[in-house]
């Protein structure tokens, strides 16, 4: 047998493994065309975008809340930042939801409000509507009960965190005297550096955050006083908005707005056309302390009230015919007026005066003036017998045909 020599042997091994990378290469691909088979067989099962969404949301949120977990020492001032704009953030999200609630169901008090002002004459359907308004606001109230106690402590901390890192970015290129914060880094730097000045400017910071921590508490104290303000004005506006729907003339406002009418030509045909309107801005513009009362619109329309009850006449109340007692009571003077001018004129030519004596006329038709006397008698109440009883009566008077001929 032929010995080989040392490049035979090592072209031959090179071969050998030249040979087992095509096998594996050739057995790869073959693998991978199985694949492909398979996977046109049975189509692979591909997540939903909104899957992919909703999984990336799950991560960032986790992702947020180990920031919040996290102490605030142990955070860079860019963690910080990002902490605080994603508290403000989540904040902002709670409360927009809850108002939107409560602008949902005022919206809905507002419609109810106005469908019942065009039902005014339906009492049945008005006092539904009437109980569907209270139970509507029996819910916004509600609403406002659950939402969990403010911590105003956390919340004023939540706000200096703000302050804090807001100076950090503001200030950093400023002097370190003139910063109104810094990195506890920069300042044990300082200290090391000059500890007088860097001491002063601690105090100085302290009585500075303080100031501002009094400052913020008193402007959140004034936020929650002016918005208790409005809800509780509101509520009077609409009371008195009910009663009185002249008061809100917006319909007709948007009418004179569509003709290019401006604003003053607007609120100037408004006081001439509109006399509660008129009324209720004469009675502001003379106590103009009123818009600062809780009770404000009412104290408003109770002088409104007052002032009409002065220039409007009293309602006449109709009868059964659809007369007025007014012109019921005028029509009867005039009635008994015309009767008398023609009992007067029937006595002047049915009796014959005789020496101070009068003599009766001779029986036949009733004469204008008798029809007219019976007619007003039966309108009251008076039988012909009894008429007839007080006409004997006034004939026996002495003198008295004589007075009333002449």
């Amino acid at each position: 047998m032929e010995k080989k020599t040392p490049e035979q042997i090592a072209q031959e091994k090179m071969d050998q493994i030249k040979k087992d990378k095509e096998a594996k290469a050739a057995a790869q691909v073959k693998k991978e065309d199985s694949k492909a088979e398979q996977a046109k067989a049975e189509p692979q099962r591909q997540t939903p975008p909104e899957d992919d969404a909703l999984a990336k949301a799950e991560e960032q949120k986790k992702a947020e809340d180990a920031l919040i977990a996290k102490k605030d020492e142990d955070l860079t001032d860019e963690e910080k930042t990002r902490k605080t704009e994603i508290l403000k953030a989540r904040d902002k999200s709670k409360e927009d939801k809850v108002e939107k609630r409560k602008a949902e169901i005022q919206k809905e008090i507002d419609d109810l409000i106005a469908k019942k002002k065009s039902l005014e004459t339906d009492v049945q359907e008005r006092e539904k509507l009437v109980k569907e308004i209270e139970d509507l606001r029996r819910q916004k109230e509600e609403i406002a009960k659950k939402e969990p106690p403010v911590d105003e402590a956390a919340v004023a901390k939540e706000a200096e965190v703000k302050r804090i890192s807001a100076y950090l970015a503001e200030d950093k290129a400023k002097p370190l005297a003139e910063r109104r914060e810094m990195t506890k880094e920069e300042l044990e730097t300082w200290l090391m550096e000059d500890y007088a000045a860097a001491q002063e400017w601690i105090a100085e910071r302290a009585v500075r955050r303080a100031r501002e921590r009094d400052g913020f508490q008193k402007e959140q104290s004034d936020k929650k006083r002016f918005k208790e303000f409005q809800e509780k004005q509101s509520e009077s506006a609409r009371r008195t908005e009910a009663r009185h729907p002249e008061l809100n003339p917006q319909k007709r406002m948007d009418e004179l707005k569509a003709q290019g009418k401006t604003v003053q030509e607007i609120h100037s045909i408004l006081m001439e056309e509109n006399v509660k309107y008129r009324l209720a801005n004469e009675i502001i513009t003379e106590h103009p302390d009123w818009l600062s009362y809780v009770d404000g619109p009412d104290r408003v329309v109770a002088e409104m009230e007052k002032r009409l009850a002065k220039v409007e006449p009293p309602k006449k109340k109709e009868d059964e015919q659809g007369e007025t007692q007014e012109e019921k009571d005028a029509r009867i003077r005039e009635e008994a007026a015309e009767a008398e001018r023609q009992r007067q004129a029937g006595i002047d030519t049915g009796l014959v005066s005789s020496g101070g004596r009068s003599t009766p006329a001779k029986e036949g038709k009733k004469s204008e003036a008798e029809l007219m006397q019976e007619a007003i008698a039966r309108k009251k109440g008076i039988s012909l017998e009894r008429l007839k009883e007080l006409k004997e009566r006034r004939d026996k008077i002495p003198g008295l045909a004589a007075t009333e001929a002449k």
